[in-house]
């Protein structure tokens, strides 16, 4: 028996006379419903808000995680079929990046459209990590393996003509500085 208890046994009939003050309970009720009631105040949406941003950019950061490891594993190239193919891929994908550098590398144009194109050329890709999880279901299935090369011939041809009219903008605008400098 500790000593708190031996001490209110001792003087339990002297404490058995007292009688809170007028009003304890309903204060104490109200205190009680203050801590377990509804009411939130601006602090604690505040906090909630933090824990749901958290956890949603937790959530994102995984699954973008786990999807990219998913996904690599569902893929198939066209290099795993023969080596001939895997010559071809490797040609288009050499001639794509360069391609990717040169729009990149571009002195003159506005950065946003820049930004622009690089994003709408690998939104292109998507189409490519399908034709690749279709071909890991159906290898060699030579429709697939066409759909793949004309999808990286398509590819090259467009970043061919957006380089051709990015050039010739950059162009316009050098030859018309040198004509303003010469006036």
């Amino acid at each position: 028996m500790n000593e708190l208890e031996k001490m209110i046994r001792e003087n339990r009939e002297s404490m058995d006379g007292f009688e809170p003050p007028r009003g304890h309970f309903s204060r104490f009720r109200m205190k009680l419903t203050d801590k377990q009631g509804t009411v939130l105040r601006f602090g604690d949406f505040m906090k909630i808000a933090a824990v749901i941003v958290l956890a949603s950019l937790f959530s994102f950061f995984v699954y973008s995680r786990l999807e990219n490891a998913f996904f690599a594993r569902q893929r198939y190239t066209l290099g795993e079929i023969s080596p001939e193919y895997k010559e071809v891929e490797e040609y288009y994908t050499g001639q794509i990046k360069a391609r990717y550098n040169e729009i990149e590398n571009l002195e003159k144009g506005d950065p946003g459209q820049r930004k622009m194109i690089i994003h709408e050329l690998s939104e292109m890709d998507s189409l490519m990590k399908q034709l690749q999880r279709d071909l890991k279901t159906n290898p060699g299935d030579e429709r697939i393996i066409n759909a793949m090369i004309s999808h990286y011939q398509m590819k090259l041809g467009v970043m061919n003509q957006i380089l051709d009219q990015l050039e010739n903008i950059n162009n316009n605008h050098q030859s018309s500085n040198h004509e303003s400098k010469d006036i």
